[in-house]
């Protein structure tokens, strides 16, 4: 007789993934599980009193969410492209909110009548793996790198250091089912790369090419960010913008501007590629040479943008591209159609919010953002960041560094004046201990503003800096700026606290691993 058929298990759902996450892992105790959020705020349901809490969001998942969460005018166009009966991702259908976004994308981006705009992006990652295909297709002095020849050069990029390429080396070609189903998707994942700092010189420049001018690798493109902050918050300088873009001209190789993160509104203007020739331009004004041309600046050959686009609501980018990158029909891949309902919030977002008028609050918004740093001098190192978007660091925090112990441990204890050099001596073991300890507090902070000040930052405590990011919304207030500032406040008191009870574990750690490697004295 036959066994009787087993049923297999049913595998569980999101909500019951969750349910277990908050009952078994003590980071539920330690991180809300947030369960709605309106305009800057998010709320969730306390673990340890059971109590509705309410927090000011400036963390928006690094940025997605500046219009706010569940803006209304997004709402709104969901709610009518829903009732209209549009349909849905279909390759014969047409829709008209893609064609009035890509107009609007154009119009507020300032690139010229020479771009084309590219919809049906999920993601930043697939909107990048589109541009580099397109790069590889694309006509350049002899000939295109797709399809190569068997044993060509590898393929490489030039990035910029600190930026989100420049730190994951391996984020692009990542996302896409363009490169997952290239045939040479095992070269294209494992590309070389040439980095330059954000303030290269010309030369430097240069040389990041030779590999490229010796034929021992095929630049691909070269991806850039006109405003990072992966790493740390950094402005590609006007210079370095001129000299890559010549570069990368006389070479034939496609520019790639990175928006992501600073595009839609970010850092003030739509495109921060905009506020680098604003910048330009007064540097030059500085100069005494009003009336001078500005520097040249990038002309890029695509610019993706993508978090903002999402407008808190889905996953959505756009690649706009000159159409000298475009090949013909069928030649490179392209996206499917556009989601209706994605093109349609955005495009909604976008109509409320003029770039004229965004960039008059933006500069507002700067202007009182270092006006109430400046008053907190003592306790916050100075501001940096513009737009919507600002880093903040606890003198306290910062402090806490092998570098400090070694200035500070002479005026502490005169009699190791000869010790001044000690980060010279300091063993592996040293340093841990301060950046173990610089974490912990930074850690501990981070919690303090969470759970007792009632505001969620982007943190990046696991390396120096140990910074926090605020990423504000475009109805941003007084009373939210207050707020944070208060909130940053009471954190630096708490952590010029900690410091003071962690510095003599730091300062014993430091001498000890001194005299250990002192030389020893002839008798």
């Amino acid at each position: 007789m036959a066994a009787p058929a087993t049923r297999p298990e049913r595998a569980p759902t999101a909500a019951e993934l969750i349910d277990s996450f908050v009952r078994r892992s003590p980071l539920a105790r330690c991180f809300p599980i947030f369960h709605s959020a309106q305009g800057a705020y998010l709320r969730f349901k306390s673990p340890w009193s059971g109590r509705e809490r309410t927090v000011l969001d400036l963390n928006q998942n690094a940025g997605c969410a500046i219009f706010g969460h569940s803006p209304p005018d997004a709402v709104g166009a969901l709610h009518a492209c829903l009732a209209a009966r549009t349909p849905m991702r279909l390759p014969l259908a047409r829709c008209e909110a893609a064609e009035e976004l890509s107009d609007v994308l154009l119009r507020n981006s300032g690139l010229g009548p020479r771009f084309q705009a590219v919809l049906g992006l999920h993601s930043g990652a697939e909107a990048i793996d589109q541009a580099l295909a397109l790069a590889l297709c694309a006509p350049r002095p002899g000939g295109a790198l797709h399809p190569a020849p068997a044993g060509g050069p590898p393929l490489m990029l030039v990035l910029l250091e600190g930026s989100f390429h420049g730190n994951c080396t391996r984020a692009a070609f990542s996302a896409s089912a363009v490169f997952r189903a290239h045939p040479r998707r095992e070269a294209l994942c494992d590309f070389e790369a040439a980095y330059l700092a954000p303030d290269a010189s010309a030369a430097q420049v240069e040389a990041a090419f030779a590999r490229h001018d010796a034929g021992e690798a095929a630049v691909v493109a070269v991806v850039l960010e006109a405003r990072q902050h992966f790493a740390r918050f950094a402005a590609l300088q006007p210079r370095t913008a001129a000299a890559l873009q010549a570069a990368a001209a006389r070479r034939g190789v496609p520019v790639v501007l990175d928006e992501i993160w600073s595009g839609v509104y970010r850092t003030g203007p739509f495109l921060a590629l905009t506020a680098q020739a604003e910048e330009a331009t007064e540097e030059a004004a500085v100069a005494g040479a009003a009336g001078t041309a500005a520097p040249p600046l990038l002309l890029p050959s695509a610019v993706v943008v993508a978090k903002g686009l999402s407008v808190g609501l889905c996953k959505h980018a756009a690649l706009l591209v000159r159409d000298d990158l475009l090949p013909p029909a069928a030649a490179a891949p392209r996206p499917a159609a556009p989601c209706a309902l994605a093109c349609s919030a955005a495009l909604a977002c976008l109509a409320a919010a003029p770039p004229a008028a965004v960039a008059a609050k933006a500069r507002r918004l700067e202007r009182r953002v270092r006006e109430l740093a400046a008053a907190r001098a003592a306790t916050l190192l100075p501001v940096v960041g513009r737009g919507f978007s600002y880093e903040f660091e606890l003198r306290a925090t910062s402090e806490l560094q092998p570098e400090w112990c070694a200035v500070s441990m002479p005026h502490a204890c005169p009699m190791h004046a000869p010790c001044v050099p000690m980060h010279a001596t300091c063993t592996p073991h040293a340093r841990h201990m301060h950046t173990r300890c610089a974490c912990l507090v930074a850690t501990v902070c981070l919690l303090h503003l969470l759970w007792w000040q009632g505001v969620f930052l982007l943190p990046r405590p696991l390396r120096r800096p140990r910074r926090y990011h605020a990423e504000l919304s475009l109805d941003a207030d007084e009373a939210q700026l207050l707020h944070l500032f208060a909130a940053l406040d009471a954190t630096a008191r708490l952590a010029a606290t900690l410091t003071a009870l962690l510095w003599p574990l730091a300062f014993a750690t430091r001498l000890f691993a001194t005299l250990r490697h002192a030389p020893a004295t002839p008798a």
